[in-house]
């Protein structure tokens, strides 16, 4: 295949599956088995039943005429089940993105002109719909995956107690001016609380109780539908529109008109984009959850881009028939899928259903009471407030906590879209410190030596001569400086554990700045007469490692097979003198045949759990005193060979620990003798083996060989030949 043919495939590919996702309705229609009809259509009949009250009373929290929200009730499900994907998911209004409209629409109107506000909350549909078909056609939903879960409960708990809030003076029957801040309506509601309607009260709490009671008594009762039902027929018999009781104005029974949309008014389109983006990031996640999660239980295949399509076809649509945004809503999917329905035909109906209600019940709104409608609001707000899930996150996770709270926080000093971008901020910042943070893990074997595992720093033997360390988190530029200062401080505790071992199972990515970090890590350690092997790579680091010429510098026997490293360095890299003669620990299944060969006084310590004091001599004290002729003093390093030859003070004598003997000191009792080792251990032994053998002037340097080579004094090495 030429190489034009290639890239023409290349292109043709994505295009044809765009179209294949435009052409949705052909196959929805193509493929339906009308046997599936019956069960469809009262599952939709069931839903439409509760969407009537929803859309009227979620257009009211959007400062919208109640017929914009059946405009929307009538097109977003008919539209959503033709281009989605999802058989039970049902797409409406809802109350967080209602509240959502209000805020942004009331931010960019110019005037209180009911129409101009009415045109700006279509022009705004319109974008967030053009903004979620690109998102399906491009295949980019995965955009949606930077809102977390702690993001949205946070911003649904915040806009749940808004809603509440701002329907508190419908419920009340309070006749205030419209607010748009949490603050606002607070101090509305009490400055105007004395003019409180007990009746209007009665009605939205009646409606509350309702709704919350009537599931009680059987699960299956369409609880939203009848409490407003019941509490229409009371309005209506009793006659209280006449008492004070405020209601809905009469529906005109047309079909949804074109609206005519400012759609050249750049300026407004630019003002509008922030919160059109924030909108459709959240209704799309509101959305999917809500699809996925009852696919998971009827076993279905859900195409997300498909369903992403849906949402962006369906809100462009109501835009231009004079409707405001939707998106999927949780309580009509459950009821549409409790109702038996099988496929998105479902869906379609209810949409049906509410077209043919209003065009023969439309004068029937006029016996919705206003506080019915605050009630049924609060009541579906309340269910907005996740109380386990944000109880299960306080458990759970400090980090997850805090983007939770910053968000719920910020929707009562920010508007809702500030506080979701900050929200998004928030995570995204989280998520940054966490990668920038991996874990440098030490690890030793279990105790069948088949898996290596976290090793208990108060359990768990540590190898004098190997470390073993897992890098957990990818090695990426924000992270090497991180990581880096891990291993130096285990190098610097490190002692005698010249080799290491790093596992990259978990590191599953790695780019140059990482490598460089590891090219300085491995030049260190050589310097000090030690190397670095790997095991355990990933596909990706390993090619990575092969490109930037990594892996040639360290040499290509230092990246080890899986299953043999340890077994690979014991019988090649490691000093068995170090084993056999020096560590009493078998660490490894590798040197649990080894001899232990005992050393001469160890019949003097044994048991012992604590030694007697040893006088100290500091570093800069015994470098000025070398310096001195004669010396007036015997320096003994008790140090294993290996030790001792990277290293060592040159006017010491050498006398190893495993080794050690008095008589081969040769030194009068009384003569001052000075003993040195690594650090302490070892030279405190050796000390009180001289003082228990009548030795009266004994010291021990501080901090051994490791504080005179941090106080950079000279050291020498042995030189073979």
């Amino acid at each position: 295949m030429s190489v034009q043919a290639e890239v023409l495939q290349t292109i043709s590919r994505p295009v044809e599956a765009s179209l294949q996702t435009l052409l949705r309705p052909v196959r929805f229609f193509r493929d339906y088995n009308p046997d599936d009809f019956p069960a469809d259509l009262v599952a939709g009949i069931t839903t439409g039943i509760i969407l009537i009250p929803q859309s009227i009373a979620y257009a009211l929290i959007a400062g919208l005429p109640p017929e914009v929200g059946l405009y929307t009730a009538i097109v977003a499900p008919i539209a959503a089940a033709l281009w989605g994907s999802s058989n039970h998911l049902h797409t409406g209004p809802t109350n967080a993105e209602s509240l959502l409209v209000l805020m942004i629409v009331s931010s960019v109107a110019t005037s209180s002109d009911p129409i101009e506000f009415l045109l700006i909350a279509g022009l705004l549909t319109v974008l967030i719909g053009v903004m979620r078909l690109a998102l399906g056609l491009l295949r980019a939903g995965f955009i949606i995956n930077f809102i977390s879960d702690a993001v949205m409960v946070g911003f649904t708990a915040g806009a749940g107690l808004l809603i509440i809030t701002f329907q508190l003076s419908g419920l009340l029957g309070l006749d205030v001016e419209r607010t748009f801040t949490f603050i606002d309506a607070a101090r509305t509601l009490g400055q105007t609380w004395e003019g409180l309607h007990f009746v209007s009260l009665a009605l939205g709490l009646g409606t509350v109780i309702l709704i919350f009671a009537l599931p009680q008594l059987h699960p299956r009762l369409p609880s939203l539908f009848l409490s407003v039902f019941l509490m229409s027929v009371l309005v209506a018999s009793f006659g209280l529109a006449h008492r004070g009781v405020s209601v809905i104005a009469p529906v005109p029974a047309v079909l949804p008109p074109v609206a005519n949309l400012p759609l050249t008014d750049f300026q407004l389109v630019a003002k509008l984009i922030p919160g059109a983006s924030a909108i459709a990031l959240i209704g799309l996640i509101e959305a999917l959850t809500i699809a996925r999660s009852i696919a998971s239980q009827t076993g279905q295949h859900l195409d997300n881009n498909q369903e992403i399509v849906g949402q962006g076809v369906a809100n462009i649509l109501v835009g231009f028939l004079s409707g405001y945004c939707a998106s999927g809503s949780f309580t009509r999917s459950r009821v549409n899928l409790n109702a038996g329905g099988r496929t998105p035909m479902t869906t379609l109906l209810s949409g049906v259903f509410v077209l043919v209600a209003v065009l023969t019940l439309g004068w029937a709104i006029r016996y919705l009471a206003k506080p019915v409608l605050a009630g049924f609001v609060i009541a579906t707000a309340i269910t907005l407030i996740n109380l386990p899930h944000a109880l299960q996150i306080l458990r759970t996770s400090k980090s997850e906590t805090f983007i939770m709270l910053v968000t719920w926080g910020s929707v009562f000093v920010f508007s809702l879209v500030e506080a979701v971008a900050i929200g998004i901020t928030a995570s995204l910042l989280v998520y940054v410190y966490k990668t920038s943070r991996p874990r440098v893990v030490p690890l030793v074997p279990d105790a069948k030596f088949k898996h290596l595992r976290e090793r208990n720093p108060n359990k768990d033997p540590v190898c004098p001569q190997l470390d073993i360390i897992a890098i957990e988190g990818d090695l990426y530029f924000g992270a090497a400086n991180h990581v880096e200062y891990l291993l130096r401080n285990r190098l610097a505790d490190a002692g005698r554990q010249y080799y290491v071992l790093l596992n990259l199972q978990n590191m599953v990515r790695v780019d140059i700045s990482g490598v460089h970090m590891l090219e300085n890590y491995v030049n260190e350690i050589r310097g000090q007469g030690g190397d670095v092997y790997f095991f355990k790579m990933t596909d990706i680091a390993r090619r990575l490692f092969t490109s930037s010429g990594f892996m040639d510098l360290v040499g290509p026997d230092h990246f080890l097979h899986d299953e043999n490293a340890i077994d690979y360095l014991f019988h090649r890299v490691l000093n068995p003198k170090v084993c056999i003669y020096d560590c009493p620990l078998r660490v490894f299944r590798e040197c649990q045949n080894l001899p232990k060969i005992s050393i001469p006084f160890q019949d003097k310590i044994q048991g012992m759990t604590s030694l007697p004091y040893v006088p100290l001599i500091h570093v800069e004290e015994l470098e000025g005193r070398c310096t001195r002729r004669p010396l007036d003093f015997e320096l003994i390093d008790v140090r294993e060979e290996m030790e001792w030859d990277r290293g060592h003070i040159q006017v010491a004598r050498h006398m190893a620990y495993s080794t050690f003997s008095v008589e081969d000191l040769d030194v009068t009792p009384d003569r001052e003798v000075v003993v040195i080792s690594r650090s302490t251990r070892r030279s405190r032994i050796i000390a009180y083996v001289l003082m228990e053998s009548g030795f009266s002037n004994v010291k021990v340097v501080e901090g051994g060989m490791s504080a005179w080579i941090d106080a950079s004094f000279m050291t020498a090495i042995s030189v073979y030949t």
